[in-house]
């Protein structure tokens, strides 16, 4: 079984393929609404497809050429649970919690993907003030809650709405409906609203089967992504229809406000749309019991008969390879002709002017660059991907890739040392390690993810191409590269000190200064693995201190010190909002939806912000020690061994307490240091909020306690916000995006112990001989190995106590404490 099959590039058909050959049934569940029109096509078709309506139905006959036959109408098993649910509090209590007037009724804004709307703040904003203008009465008092899509907020960091009255933005970083407390903070917003508006998202299905009217405005600036998609005519048309649509904000005012006055009546509309769309089969009839009976149809039938693949089918494969390496040599003697006719225009025009022995060093050197300069053009022209798998396919048959899968990791890599030995031709090389090699070696994990240009050390490429190749600007004339991408094959999941002396050989030869980043993921990574792998790797190379320039964000010069000849601030470059909006942009998606924030590869936006680092600080030319060489060794730590292998490169030495600095005179002789914030391990639920706010209560009683709040939103997660009294102060006034985690650390570094919430911050103090404790709620929403490792590291006596507890863990505490919690140690 699959899903969604229309990826673009999936690799999805392969394993239908391989089924087929096999003799085993294959099946398509249709998982949403657009999947069948705004993807790709189905190239090989599998036994029966599993389809929500009628609609996609006719679309998976008339798009993609499914046999009706092998069609199956279901029903939208992804919403069987929306039709079961209840509210999770009262309406009260919600609106006090997002911000609203309890007494009014509140309109309910569900913003869409960034493929729909992609800078939706500006209009949403414009959209507020519009229906505030226009409507008089029930409609100008209404509440306004705005809900960012999950994927597309990371614009909505910077957006101030304190001038709006009555208008909530919540969750301000968004939140993807997967866990059971983010569901039930979707659904409380959908129930307790009096009616829902957005431009073209599957969200409002959702508020249909919540029982709520849905309305649109058909913007100009949304014409492609609302009339334009043929998924958006179902909320148009399909049995009537979904929406009330207007094509004018006065149109639109006078729906919502027609809407306002009749609150609480059931949308018929609505209803007739789900019986249609979302279950075909009856309101009361769920869709997920249909699809499993498709399932179990279609097993109940025999079996195909296995496909032998053909005996002529490996030499045809071997007569193939010299015609598919002879289509790339003319693919790459067609670029040369046309970089050599573009270098005689350059001559030509040079002697015209009088330029000509001025030009004639530029074209001799570019004439010897004409090879790579080639395949720099080939990979724009026809991509590396498409060509690598044209040439893969035709050398390497699936029975070697699968073969080579099964190989130990010494087999592995004495394989990737044939390859790079025998591919002599400096443009075929480029192409075996970009496409070939990961064909024929799947499973091979390599810090270079590739083969290297020269024989043992890294080339040097040409600043035009690698600033052409990196998208990176270069006014100063000096070069970014990034030593895991330039360097010796290394195995990743093999980190030691003798791979490490290769990845840094030609550094070391050539006295470059090294970025070691730029880094800007979570604050917990940082502290319990890059900075201990910095310090590991400076202290078996001792030289690479003196030229070792370190990368990160909000003041953590503090945690690099001894270990770095300089410290970078981020926030000297990009503000808190453009940074997080940056990287949402551009990070790869994970299963969940949400973007990835793990740095596997350096992106081209780091490129140009360690260029800009790089001219600033006047240097020709950086290497760059990229987080992605430990994320790249951890991805493959992630069993058994894991933990003691990631101690092996690590080192971890305790800190000294910084000075004082702004704090001086400000902190208690004693107290505790408190950091308490939203995620997904810890959610905002009403019980987590009650749970810290006892908790600081009950440390209140016997001591002061300084709370950590920024004031500032850097992430999708948010602090919890509690009122200043004599015992709990805080400091986040003298807080800035440079020196926030400066103050946290100094804060700490004073403090008798700290508490807060699990991850982030609470590796920190241990480092700074301070107990930690954390707490979590939902311990399914962090990986446990993270967890084991801070307990391990900080297990011995030169430690300071760690310990994270489930929230419901201090209830045991205090049952058998009678109430009483005694401070830490």
């Amino acid at each position: 079984l699959v899903t969604p099959l229309v990826d673009l590039g999936s690799s999805q058909p392969d394993y239908l393929r391989g089924a087929w050959v096999q003799g085993i049934r294959t099946g398509l569940c249709v998982a949403s609404w657009d999947n069948l029109t705004n993807k790709g096509l189905i190239q090989h078709l599998p036994d029966f497809v599993t389809v929500w309506n009628r609609a996609q139905h006719d679309e998976a006959v008339e798009l993609h050429g499914v046999p009706p036959e092998r069609v199956v109408v279901t029903g939208a098993g992804a919403y069987d649970h929306w039709f079961d649910w209840a509210p999770s509090t009262t309406r009260a209590e919600f609106c006090r919690r997002v911000g609203l007037p309890a007494d009014r009724p509140f309109i309910l804004y569900l913003c869409s993907s960034p493929f729909i709307a992609p800078h939706e703040a500006d209009f949403v904003l414009d959209w507020a003030r519009r229906i505030r203008d226009l409507g008089d009465g029930p409609l100008a008092e209404a509440g306004l809650l705005i809900r960012p899509h999950p994927q597309n907020a990371a614009h909505w960091q910077a957006v101030d709405v304190s001038g709006l009255p009555d208008l909530a933005l919540w969750p301000r970083a968004g939140a993807n409906p997967v866990t059971d407390g983010a569901k039930a903070d979707f659904y409380d917003s959908i129930y307790h609203s009096a009616a829902v508006v957005g431009v073209n998202t599957s969200a409002l299905i959702e508020s249909a089967i919540v029982g709520r009217p849905v309305y649109t405005l058909l913007a100009p600036e949304f014409r492609d992504t609302q009339e334009g998609t043929l998924h958006f005519h179902h909320l148009l048309h399909v049995n009537g229809g979904l929406l009330h649509v207007a094509r004018t904000f006065e149109e639109h005012a006078t729906q919502l406000a027609a809407a306002l006055a009749c609150v609480g009546r059931p949308d018929e509309q609505g209803r007739r749309f789900l019986q249609a769309f979302v279950r075909p089969h009856g309101l009361d009839t769920a869709a997920t019991p249909k699809v499993v009976e498709a399932i179990e149809a279609a097993g109940t039938g025999a079996a195909p008969d296995s496909r032998r693949v053909p005996f002529w089918s490996a030499p045809l494969r071997a007569l193939l390879a010299p015609l598919a390496y002879a289509l790339l040599l003319r693919l790459i003697w067609q670029e040369r002709a046309k970089v050599r006719r573009r270098l005689g225009s350059v001559l030509r025009r040079a002697r015209r002017h009088g330029l000509r022995r001025r030009a004639r060093p530029v074209v001799r050197w570019a004439k010897r660059r004409l090879p790579r300069l080639a395949s720099d053009r080939i990979r724009r022209r026809v991509g590396t991907r498409t060509m690598g798998r044209f040439v893969a396919r035709a050398v390497c048959p699936a029975s070697v890739s699968t073969a080579a899968g099964r190989l130990k990791p010494g087999l592995k890599r004495l394989l990737v040392g044939a390859i790079r030995r025998s591919i002599r031709l400096r443009p075929l090389r480029q192409v075996a390690r970009r496409a070939v090699l990961p064909a024929m070696t799947s499973g091979v994990a390599t810090l270079q993810r590739g083969l290297a240009d020269g024989e043992d050390r890294p080339a040097r490429a040409s600043r035009t191409t690698e600033r052409r190749r990196n998208g990176v600007g270069d006014a100063g004339g000096g070069l970014v590269r990034a030593l895991h991408e330039h360097g010796p094959v290394v195995d990743a999941s093999n980190l030691s000190a003798r791979t490490l002396r290769d990845l840094l050989r030609s550094t070391r030869k050539h006295e470059t200064p090294i970025i070691a980043g730029p880094w800007v993921g979570e604050v917990g990574f940082e502290v319990l693995y890059w900075m201990p792998l910095l310090r590991w790797i400076a202290e078996r190379e001792p030289w690479i201190k003196e030229r070792l320039v370190v990368l990160s964000r909000g003041g953590s010069g503090h945690w690099y010190r001894g270990l770095s000849s300089r410290y970078v601030d981020i926030f000297d470059y990009l503000e808190p909002g453009e940074l997080w909006e940056t990287r949402q942009r551009n990070a790869p998606l994970a299963r969940s939806g949400r973007p990835k924030d793990k740095q596997f590869e350096m992106a081209a936006w780091e490129r140009d912000l360690v260029d800009r680092v790089r001219q600033r600080l006047g240097f020709e030319e950086v290497d760059v020690l990229h987080p992605s060489v430990m994320f790249l060794a951890l991805r493959h730590l992630q069993r058994e061994e894991a933990i003691p292998r990631v101690r092996a490169m690590s080192s971890y030495p305790r800190l000294e307490p910084p000075e004082l600095g702004p704090l001086a005179g400000l902190l208690p002789d004693d107290f505790i240091a408190a950091k308490f914030y939203f995620s997904a391990a810890f959610p905002e639920t009403e019980a987590n909020r009650a749970f810290i706010g006892s908790l600081l209560r009950t440390l209140t009683q016997t001591t002061r306690v300084v709370l950590l709040n920024t004031g500032m939103l850097f992430d999708d997660h948010w602090d919890f916000e509690a009122a200043v009294s004599e015992r709990l102060l805080r400091v986040d006034h003298l807080m800035t995006p440079t020196n926030n985690l400066h103050l946290q650390t100094i804060a700490i570094s004073r403090a008798r112990s700290f508490v807060g919430t699990y991850g982030g911050l609470s590796y920190l103090p241990p480092f700074l001989g301070v107990p930690s404790l954390s707490f979590y709620s939902r311990p399914d929403q962090f990986a446990q190995h993270h967890l084991d490792l801070a307990q391990r590291v900080f297990r011995g006596p030169e430690w300071a106590t760690y310990l994270a507890l489930h929230t419901d863990h201090l209830d045991l505490v205090r049952s058998l404490t009678d109430g009483r919690l005694a401070a830490p140690r």
